[in-house]
């Protein structure tokens, strides 16, 4: 699925950046690729969903999963057009409204996901690991709220270099995290019953 993703969504980025083909073709594949994208990310969480390794084999596994596919991906588009020079005024703000809002949920489900998972009995192999990832969603979370301000508030006539500085931090904090919760996923492997 990984792989028909990447190549549905490669044949659409063309088609529709030089605009080659009808609008109902880059629809369709646009589709394709959303279906093929969700599917890749199901299998991957049912990919750590084993019975004998109980630490992942709850809930959290495939929430944790999709909420980062999910801030990750919202943040990348974020920085994507905030970046980008022809994005200017409304067209610029409004969607980074709903990116920034997007993204301030998305990291306070991960705040409260973190905290039952220890809560829950699941150690991590180092504290100083766990108060790191701690920290950078609490950056990430500050840099979104800044975001979603400036961006809710502000009217810009053309583009906005703190618009710029504030998704491309807050992509880099989420970014940050979501591999340092990675490798503390990793970390409670514990296989039981083998």
């Amino acid at each position: 699925f990984t792989l028909l993703f990447t190549l549905v969504e490669a044949v659409f980025a063309l088609l529709q950046w030089q605009s080659i083909g009808p609008s109902w073709l880059r629809t369709l594949l646009w589709l394709i690729a959303a279906t093929t994208g969700g599917l890749a990310l199901y299998s991957m969480c049912r990919l750590y969903m084993l019975r004998t390794i109980s630490s992942w084999n709850t809930w959290m596994t495939p929430v944790t999963f999709i909420a980062s596919a999910l801030l990750l991906g919202s943040l990348t588009a974020g920085m994507g057009l905030a970046l980008n020079p022809t994005a200017r005024g409304d067209l610029l703000r409004l969607p980074l409204v709903w990116i920034s809002a997007l993204s301030l949920f998305l990291l306070s489900a991960q705040m409260v996901l973190s905290a039952l998972r220890r809560a829950s009995g699941w150690q991590a192999q180092s504290t100083a690991l766990l108060i790191t990832q701690t920290s950078l969603l609490a950056f990430t979370l500050s840099i979104s709220s800044m975001l979603l301000y400036q961006s809710a508030l502000f009217e810009f006539s053309g583009r906005s270099p703190a618009l710029s500085l504030l998704v491309s931090l807050a992509f880099l904090g989420a970014l940050a995290e979501a591999a340092l919760a990675r490798w503390l996923f990793y970390l409670s492997f514990e296989r039981v019953g083998v």
